[in-house]
């Protein structure tokens, strides 16, 4: 090693710091090419199975069971009504984060493993699914940073940090979040949690349509 050289060991370091940051860098210059893809035909590729069963559906439910709310099912008189059919409303609005998005995160969250516990997730949301990521998190005892677009209402930026989740704002658009977040995995990382393109994420949600079917029987159309 000749003077102000650095050992190999160093040297191989910092090309893995310069791959990451170069990464990092066409991610960013990316994110209007992403946000316009994003806005036409959100790309659609399933991170951890190919295929999500029924199975996987029933086992996310007895996961969920305690943990999520197994919201009613009521009939919507005045919109029945008006249609001349039964119509009943599924009210996630009362899931404690109100929305569905939590199945999804809770399931995803609850089959990490201990190392992937311990290293701490990220996600990119504009809301919904920030909020459950952050509360089941929380809830699970792990670390979450939530990348969020810099036009996310400020109620929901607040509930987020209330679960203790890391808010990072950045960008005007979920592309632009979402580019940030995969840095942040690289930089740091933590597990990122896709709000939908993930198959335990699916499954979790997916919950949502077994209790419609318990409750309603004879549901002819979910819209």
């Amino acid at each position: 090693m000749g003077r102000g050289g650095k050992g190999l060991g160093q040297a191989h370091q910092d090309n893995n710091e310069l791959d990451q940051l170069g990464m990092c860098m066409s991610l960013r210059e990316s994110a209007r090419a992403l946000k316009r893809r994003v806005r036409a035909r959100p790309p659609f590729d399933v991170q951890s199975r190919a295929v999500v069963t029924l199975a996987d559906i029933l086992a996310a439910q007895e996961r969920l069971r305690g943990r999520v709310l197994l919201s009613p099912c009521a009939e919507a008189h005045g919109l029945s009504e008006r249609t001349g059919g039964r119509v009943a409303l599924k009210l996630e609005n009362l899931q404690r984060t109100g929305s569905f998005k939590e199945r999804g995160a809770c399931n995803k969250l609850s089959l990490l493993t201990a190392e992937e516990r311990a290293r701490g997730v990220v996600a990119s949301s504009a809301g919904n699914h920030a909020q459950g990521v952050a509360m089941h998190a929380h809830l699970l005892g792990i670390t979450a940073t939530i990348v969020m677009p810099t036009t996310t209402p400020f109620v929901k930026v607040d509930n987020t940090r209330k679960w203790g989740a890391t808010v990072v704002l950045k960008g005007e658009s979920y592309a632009e979040a979402f580019a940030e977040a995969q840095c942040i995995r690289l930089a740091e990382g933590r597990v990122f949690v896709h709000p939908f393109d993930d198959a335990d994420v699916i499954a979790g949600q997916g919950t949502l349509g077994l209790e419609i079917v318990e409750q309603r029987p004879d549901v002819e159309l979910v819209v």
